[in-house]
């Protein structure tokens, strides 16, 4: 298996801080670390890959931007998430988990729990991981260099 070089994008943290990436753009990579604390929303729906490193669902955290209009100024016609999965990894999982699925939200997406870890990675075609290694296993490579 041979190693795939992927152009990386990190996402600071902060609700306002979030990053996108078009299905159609191969071989780019959402990351960031430092979550403690913290949790990766990493999202896809087919057409669209995204992130936001969230350190608070309210608008107390870095940029003062709650998490669902964070999510909202980021992903044009998320609406109420109908058609999007997101996978949540950090600290605070289940507690971002019940705020995204309060009705006003997002609760008609799919939310997966992607465990606590310090760093998450989202690619172009919505493939999620904690580690390089975990995303070179998700996208069937021996190991991933990000650029």
């Amino acid at each position: 298996m041979p190693n795939l070089a992927l152009t990386g994008t990190e996402v600071r943290q902060g609700n306002a801080n979030g990053a996108t990436l078009p299905a159609s753009t191969a071989n780019t990579v959402l990351w960031t670390s430092d979550l403690v604390g913290c949790v990766a929303v990493c999202g896809y729906n087919g057409q669209i890959a995204f992130m936001i490193h969230s350190d608070a669902t309210g608008n107390g955290g870095i940029g003062r931007t709650d998490l669902i209009t964070g999510l909202r100024n980021l992903v044009a016609g998320i609406g109420t998430g109908t058609g999007f999965t997101l996978t949540l990894i950090g600290g605070s999982v289940p507690g971002v988990t019940e705020y995204l699925r309060k009705a006003g939200n997002l609760p008609d997406a799919t939310i997966n729990n992607g465990g606590e870890a310090d760093g998450a990675y989202i690619t172009w075609n919505g493939k999620v991981a904690t580690t390089k290694a975990k995303l070179a296993t998700e996208l069937g490579v021996e190991s991933v260099t990000i650029s």
